[in-house]
Order: structure tokens, then sequence, then C-alpha cells
């Protein structure tokens, strides 16, 4: 057992027995009917944690279910909440061990009914270590104070696309949203990678980083959630650098899985066709001052050639799903400056002023876009629907504090709400 861990012993003869407290694990306290196991053997060299269940909170689990098998129930709360764990034994006795990701203490010597408050929000562990053969508990999991403060299961690892957050000058990429989140409980990180460069140099990046949230116990598993290039970022991470049993899910805003058009265009892989190529030339100077590059600057050429749709096609066949993460999407839709009846549609959406031009590179070709993606490249798994916003609408940015047809607080809130009400 490790060093953190509390232990305290439950003696059962029959359901209801589990208050009394014992002083030898081997005596079971009664004969008879009621305790037939009497003779049974004390376990020794119990693996812990051994069978794992999840248990939301109100709920119960029963075990464990094979002679000296530890049964670890998962709990889930938030940051500061009181939680209670009432263990009933209804034969033999157990040693229980309440803990977190972090190796944390969490709770004081108790007997059938144990109080502990949260560290933080996410994942909890209640393990129950027989110390007879043949034991029999029940591990019941209530909020008792903070009920009200929200969580998921595993903590929130916001990915950031293209640029990231030293395109905006200092202000966060994700503009405030991982304070609205941490405000009403959920344990959410935004770090940031590389800013242009393709998802397999990126995605090593992210590797470092959720290896060291492993490390520092912030979790076992994460919710990445990703906008635009991030999502690629996300998928490579899983499928290709082994995360996939440290990723629970991997949802992903307008990321360009099939890549985009505007990338095929601005990097001379296809003709530009219905486009004027005084849009193409408009874009790629939109596209380099949106994100602070020169035009011809290296990085720009090798990040359109990275997202052109023949490149993003052989980065999904060298990169499927895995089978064992949850991959969820959202495509955003947007209305150029010239198009009322669009925005009338949209709820008054117009494209910000330097994505026009990325939007009508995809409009001439007949492409539902949000300014940066068109809307088939953005679906992929779980298709949730269509978000009325622009590329940089979809973040907050530029400081997009009051967007009539899109509010991205909102969004992000609801989005974690649902992955939480999925059991993430």
């Amino acid at each position: 057992m490790c060093g953190f861990c509390l232990f305290f012993i439950l003696l059962g003869c029959g359901r209801g027995a589990g208050s009394a407290p014992a002083t030898d694990p081997a005596d079971t306290g009664g004969t008879g009917a009621d305790c037939g196991a009497a003779e049974s053997q004390a376990c020794a060299d119990v693996e812990v944690p051994g069978i794992e269940q999840f248990v939301p909170l109100g709920g119960t689990a029963t075990g464990p279910s094979s002679p000296c098998t530890a049964l670890r129930v998962v709990g889930a709360g938030a940051v500061n909440m009181t939680v209670e764990a009432t263990v009933v034994v209804d034969w033999g006795a157990v040693a229980v061990t309440v803990s977190d990701p972090a190796g944390h203490e969490l709770a004081q010597p108790g007997q059938s009914t144990v109080r502990f408050q949260l560290w933080q929000s996410g994942e909890f562990f209640v393990d129950v270590v027989p110390q007879v053969e043949g034991t029999v508990a029940q591990v019941t999991l209530s909020c008792v104070d903070g009920c009200e403060r929200a969580f998921t299961r595993y903590p929130v690892v916001m990915m950031h696309g293209l640029g990231g957050a030293g395109v905006f000058d200092g202000v966060d990429y994700f503009f405030e949203v991982r304070d609205d989140l941490e405000a009403r409980g959920y344990l959410v990180r935004n770090p940031s990678v590389e800013a242009f460069a393709a998802s397999e140099d990126r995605a090593a990046s992210w590797a470092e980083i959720l290896q060291a949230y492993l490390d520092e116990g912030l979790g076992r598993k994460f919710i990445l959630l990703a906008h635009s290039q991030g999502g690629l970022d996300a998928r490579y991470l899983v499928s290709s650098l082994g995360f996939s049993d440290h990723v629970a899910v991997v949802d992903m805003v307008a990321t360009p899985n099939h890549g985009t058009e505007v990338a095929d265009v601005l990097s001379g892989t296809i003709e530009s066709g219905a486009v004027d190529p005084a849009w193409v030339d408009l874009g790629s100077l939109a596209f380099a001052s949106l994100y602070g590059l020169a035009e011809g600057e290296a990085s720009l050429s090798a990040q359109m050639a990275f997202l052109t749709t023949e490149n993003i096609a052989a980065f999904n066949e060298n990169n499927p799903d895995s089978p064992d993460v949850y991959y969820a999407s959202w495509a955003g839709l947007t209305c150029g400056s010239l198009e009322p009846t669009c925005q009338a549609e949209r709820g008054g959406e117009s494209v910000e002023l330097l994505l026009e031009p990325l939007y009508l590179i995809m409009w001439a070709q007949g492409l539902d876009n949000d300014g940066m993606v068109p809307r088939y490249s953005a679906e992929w798994g779980d298709f949730q629907g269509e978000l009325w916003a622009d590329h940089a609408d979809e973040i907050g940015q530029f400081e997009d504090t009051d967007n009539p047809a899109f509010d991205h607080r909102a969004f992000y809130l609801a989005e974690v709400e649902r992955l939480a009400a999925l059991g993430f």
C-alpha cells in the first residue's frame, strides 16, 4: 500500500454488521449459518487496485466478487466538494483506503462511514481490500457539501490551433474560457505548443505536456478539447504516439479533418478555378496578417503544405481512430459581409474582415465554411452540428466579448456539461 493510504477495518457477519471494528482480520466474530465462512483463511498479498468499478455520486458498488480480490470504487467530484463513502460488510473484514490520482490522503480514520474533501476536481478512489477469503462489501458514495459545483471525471485540456497563444498578443487563445469553467469547479488546463508546425511535431510537444500532467497526478485520462489544427494534433497523439490509454475524449471544433481548400489554393497544389487571382493574393496576405507572418515566410508555406486536402488524406490513413476514445466534432459557419440573407439566417453572423478573403476562396468553390475550414472537413466521429461563428469567433477572438450570433463561453460550458453527462 502507498504511504498516503488510510486504513481502517470493517467487520461484518451478515448485512448491516459493517460498523463493528475488528482488531484481528481473520476473526470473523460469529458462528453458525450466518458466519459459515468463519474458517476461511486470511487474505495475504492482495493486489490493489484489483477490480475497478466507476460509481457516480449517489450510486453503490458491491464486491469483491472473487476471494481475496480488492475492489476499487472510482468516484468523481469537484474541488472542495465533501463526499461521504459508506462501507457495509456483508461478511468478513476489509481494509479501506481513500486517495486521489495524486496520491493525496483524503480521509481520517473511521469505521463504516468516511467523509472527505476533494483536493481537485475529477476522480478519487475508495479501495476495499478483503482481509478474509470470501469477503463481500457494499460501498455507497454521496455528496454532502459543495454539491452545486461542476466537474468532469477527467481533466479538460484545451488544445489551440494554428498560431496559438503567441498570435493574439498575450490574450488567451480560448478567450476567458478556462477562467469561466474553473469558476464553476471544472479542472481545466490550456497549455501552448509550437505556433506553426505539422501536427506530427506539435503532437510530440503535447505528449510531453500530458505526460507531465500524468506524473503530477492531475488525472489518469484527459478530455482533449481542441480547436482547428489542435484536433489533428490530438488525433496524432492518440493514434501514433500511444496515448490512447490516457485520452478519453477528442472533441474538435472546426478542425480541418479533410484538409482545407484554402491551403490547396494558397499553396498552389490545385488551380484556383473559379477564384479570382486577386482574391488568391488577398487571401495569402490576409492569412499572413492574421497570424503575424510575412508573405513568403517559410513557416507560412510549410503550414499551407501540411493542411492541403491531399496531405491530410494521407494523414488520415496513417492515423485511424482508437476504439477506446470518443471522437466528436463541430463545424463553424459564417457569412460574407455582402450576404444579408445568409446573415439573417445565421443570427447576424458576419465574417471577420481579415478572414473574408479566405472565406471567399471557399465560397467561390461552393463550400460553406467559417473563413478557414469548410463545413464538410470539420465533420469527424460523432458530429454535433454547426456553430454560427467564424474561425475567430469560435474561440472568442478578437476579444469578442459580445457576439450576438455566438456566445463562445456558453458553447464551451455546454459542451463540457455534455461530456460530463456522458460519463467523461
